[in-house]
């Protein structure tokens, strides 16, 4: 689940707005985890991702709430490749983290690295792609806000205001950072999954309670494999 906006950061910067988070089988032996980001990307919002944002995809093991594994994404600064202004691209740092210290830091293993809006192959059967993408979710505002006004004004069940449907989300974009591993990097059995995104930046750090700058979670259920 996430609300959006879980610190006022969040509502700054869309870039760090967590929209949703994914988390499935993939090819063979491997399990895909994907975060989307920056609501209406390309439109009113950036298509970049923000480059003192640590975006991790952590891991719990053994059902005790915490995260023994934590895939973290970092990048660059955006710039224009050949000069292209209508297009941008950002490197990409990939780690897979372990043990307490790297668990909560910026250190781990780094499994990929490149630059985004291409797949990028590293090391093991690792694949990593990042950039702009169409949102996956989809909801009638109109009908739905027809629907609540029937319910609560006029305690009515109505269901004909969804008869002429209309996605709200249609042609609209998010910013997506998809990771494929193998599961031998995650672990065995059932896993229970979140999505994080801090700070990573010591100025901005600074202006968090106790140093802890979260900009946005979002949690999935667990899930076998």
């Amino acid at each position: 689940m996430s609300h959006h906006f879980d610190a006022p950061s969040a509502l700054e910067d869309p870039r760090i707005n967590i929209c949703d988070m994914y988390l499935f089988s993939g090819r063979s032996g491997a399990t895909v985890m994907a975060m989307t980001v920056n609501p209406d990307a390309g439109l009113w919002a950036p298509s970049s991702f923000r480059e003192e944002g640590l975006y991790a995809f952590r891991i719990d093991l053994n059902d005790d709430g915490r995260e023994e594994v934590v895939f973290k994404v970092r990048f660059g600064a955006a710039h224009h490749p050949n000069g292209d202004d209508h297009r941008h691209e950002q490197s990409f740092e990939v780690r897979r983290a372990t043990g307490l210290g790297p668990l909560m830091g910026l250190e781990g293993d780094l499994i990929a690295a490149g630059s985004t809006g291409v797949v990028t192959e590293g090391a093991g059967g690792v694949r990593f792609l990042a950039g702009l993408a169409p949102d996956l979710f989809a909801g009638d505002a109109v009908a739905l806000g027809g629907f609540r006004k029937a319910l609560y004004g006029d305690h009515r069940y109505d269901r004909s205001v969804f008869l002429n449907a209309r996605n709200f989300f249609a042609r609209r974009n998010v910013t997506a950072i998809v990771l494929e591993v193998p599961n031998a990097l995650i672990g065995e059995g059932r896993v229970a999954a979140w999505a994080r995104l801090r700070f990573t930046a010591t100025r901005l750090r600074s202006r968090c309670p106790g140093g802890d700058c979260r900009c946005s979670r979002i949690f999935t259920c667990r899930t076998p494999r």
